[in-house]
């Protein structure tokens, strides 16, 4: 390494002040099957040791009477604390002498038992008496009461119901905050809310809806069909595979096996000029406790169909985002979801040729929701072919596969990469710009070794159309190797500029006319020895100053190894911060004195640049760049306190604006 060495020196004034430039329900408690006979009438001991007999009345076989269908509504309080949709279908059986029997009436609580109310004379009414038995779970037996966790709770009176039409609602009770229906249960001699065990088991803002079964969709004669696979992923989180029956009648299309738990029930779709298959909402039976429909999806609002992208070339339907089998024909009452459907032959994934040789290149972005990503690369050429592996973030050890051409321009064709790590979803690499789907473009900058997105890299479900999961699988502004970097110097004169630099991910390396420096503060705290590295390569995290030729220094990526620099004084950020306290703190800057460090009096240190602390509360100094053989001089001048040099060395009379050596040492006039 050569040396150069530059004098911190005391300015008697202050230079100028310079800176920088819906959570799942939890799985219930054990359940004990509850006896099948009718249960006699039970003593029980309450929290305030009042003594009391309750009807108990259990009906384990369903009751004689006209028995409805009715779809439930609601909300209920699941053992995990957290508030969710009730679903799916009820019985309720109109007896004899106004008699009225729920199956079923708790939804939070699965126990295959009767509870009986009485209907009145208008109709209007159902009064369900309270201290019923649910059931028992391994802490004791459950009965039917009101409250809400954490407040008053009782199962004295009875809970009303009103009837208005094909609708029966539960009242709400201004004695409570919300209207509940809940359990209580006697453990060791005494009568618990279920709150207190921490359950917190309760349905409110109960509804049912007398459920008029539609038609079912029915196929034309003699309508011809093919197996096809279908594979997706189920409540995103389980692979789903299985075979499907599939005709066509026109444009129309059919599709059989499509509800696992309905197999023989068809569903059927219009094939659009967009190639898009749409599938209205439509009913597809039920079975012994639940309808089926099949929907779309939508956060609020109705419901919409479902949809898919038919490709006639290889015969296959992709599904379009969430494609539900719901409980209801209007609202999210979701049975099973699919995501990243396929019927058909799913493509498959690119493959390399064997001894394919790939170079390690770090990729920089920024995702859907603006924020930075990064990660590695694999690239690899064979001929005029190109390979990437991890292009897309969240379809793991995927290869995607493009051609690059003599001027450097890359493009890889829409293509099948396999399945994302989240929800095990087939996905393809689509490019996007110009709010169009196409090919991914980039272009290879062979001077820097950088490949350049030209569009969005996005991991899509479906080819011509967003359907991602995550917000990493849309990439914006994305680059692959390390970026060049153009730095701004500050010109000492003519022909010679300074900058400092700074980066914590990336080694860098200077040009051939560019000279790197590493800085030692001499201990005396008037020197500071700069130290040359002579291979020009500045090591990730390494803080440097830059000694140019121009006023832009450009600095080259590199991915090769660099050696560790030690002992160095120059200190770098990687954001803007503030400057540490009790240090005096010098950054590089072109003020009175010309180019070089001086006291930094801002509020923020600028990213990117290097700046040196000296201990202490240091008086005001500057660091200025000049001539080196003049510096290097310093010591043969005599020191004589009368006696102004120049940089040149030479002895001048009447010394005027700018900066002189006086008894050895640097001074600014």
């Amino acid at each position: 390494m050569s040396m150069k060495r530059f004098t911190l020196i005391i300015v008697a004034a202050l230079l100028t002040t310079l800176s920088f430039a819906q959570k799942p329900a939890a799985t219930l408690n054990k359940i004990v099957t509850p006896p099948t006979k009718v249960l006699a009438d039970a003593v029980l001991t309450s929290q305030n040791s009042t003594s009391r007999v309750l009807k108990a009345p259990r009906k384990a076989e369903a009751p004689a009477g006209t028995a409805k269908t009715y779809i439930r509504s609601g909300s209920y309080i699941s053992s995990d604390g957290y508030i969710h949709g009730q679903s799916g279908f009820t019985t309720i059986v109109f007896g004899e002498e106004n008699k009225v029997y729920f199956e079923k009436l708790i939804y939070s609580l699965d126990f295959d038992v009767w509870i009986e109310g009485t209907l009145s004379e208008d109709g209007t009414k159902i009064t369900v008496p309270m201290g019923q038995q649910l059931g028992t779970i391994q802490y004791g037996d459950v009965f039917l009461g009101i409250g809400y966790p954490s407040s008053a709770q009782t199962m004295e009176g009875n809970l009303t119901f009103t009837v208005s039409g094909n609708k029966i609602t539960l009242d709400t009770y201004t004695n409570y905050t919300i209207g509940v229906v809940s359990g209580l249960f006697t453990f060791n001699g005494n009568l618990y809310f279920t709150a207190n065990a921490g359950l917190n088991y309760g349905d409110y803002a109960t509804a049912f809806e007398l459920f008029e079964e539609p038609e079912t969709i029915t196929v034309p004669d003699n309508l011809e069909t093919e197996d096809m696979p279908f594979t997706g992923s189920e409540n995103a989180s389980t692979d789903y595979a299985t075979t499907v029956k599939v005709g066509w009648d026109g444009s129309d299309v059919y599709i059989q096996g499509f509800n696992k738990f309905l197999p023989e029930a068809w569903i059927k779709g219009t094939l659009g000029e967009d190639n898009i298959v749409t599938f209205p909402v439509q009913y597809m039976g039920k079975d012994d406790t639940t309808p089926y429909f099949l929907t779309g999806y939508s956060s609020s609002g109705t419901l919409p169909g479902a949809k898919m992208e038919y490709s006639a070339d290889d015969n296959t339907f992709t599904g379009s985002g969430t494609i539900n089998l719901n409980g209801n024909s209007s609202s999210w009452s979701s049975i099973v979801f699919y995501n990243g459907v396929i019927i058909g032959h799913a493509p498959e994934p690119i493959t390399v040729p064997d001894g394919l040789v790939t170079e390690s290149y770090p990729i920089s972005a920024t995702d859907n929701s603006s924020a930075n990503y990064s990660g590695t690369v694999e690239v690899g050429i064979d001929g005029t072919d190109i390979y990437f592996k991890n292009l897309l973030a969240n379809v793991p050890d995927a290869w995607v596969k493009g051609t690059i051409a003599d001027d450097g321009t890359v493009t890889i064709p829409i293509q099948y990469a396999g399945k994302n790590s989240g929800y095990g979803i087939g996905m393809y690499a689509v490019g996007y710009g110009n709010s169009t789907f196409t090919d991914i473009v980039l272009q290879y900058h062979a001077e820097y070794d950088v490949f350049v997105a030209q569009n969005v890299i996005a991991a899509s479900a479906k080819k011509n159309s967003w359907s991602f999961y995550f917000d990493d699988d849309i990439l914006q502004n994305a680059v692959i190797g390390v970026p060049p970097v153009s730095v701004t110097a500050n010109t000492a004169d003519e022909t010679t500029y300074y900058a400092t630099f700074y980066d914590a991910n990336f080694n860098y390396v200077a040009d051939a006319n560019t000279t790197v420096y590493t800085a030692k503060v001499d201990e005396s705290g008037e020197w500071m020895n700069l130290s040359e590295i002579a291979n020009k390569v500045i090591p990730a995290g390494t803080a440097v100053i830059l000694e140019g030729k121009a006023a832009t220094i450009t600095l080259k990526g590199s991915r090769a190894a660099a050696e560790a620099v030690e002992n160095n004084d120059l200190k770098g950020t990687a954001a803007d911060k503030a400057p540490a306290e009790g240090v005096t703190t010098y950054v590089l800057a072109n003020g009175d004195a010309g180019v070089g460090f001086y006291q930094f009096a801002g509020a923020t240190l600028a990213a990117g640049k290097a700046y040196i602390e000296i201990a202490g509360d240091a008086a005001a100094k500057v660091l200025t760049f000049g001539e080196t053989t003049a510096i290097k001089g310093v010591a043969d001048v005599k020191a004589d306190d009368a006696v102004i040099y120049n940089l040149a060395g030479q002895r001048v009379n009447n010394a005027q604006k700018g900066i002189f050596i006086q008894n050895g040492k640097k001074v600014v006039f």
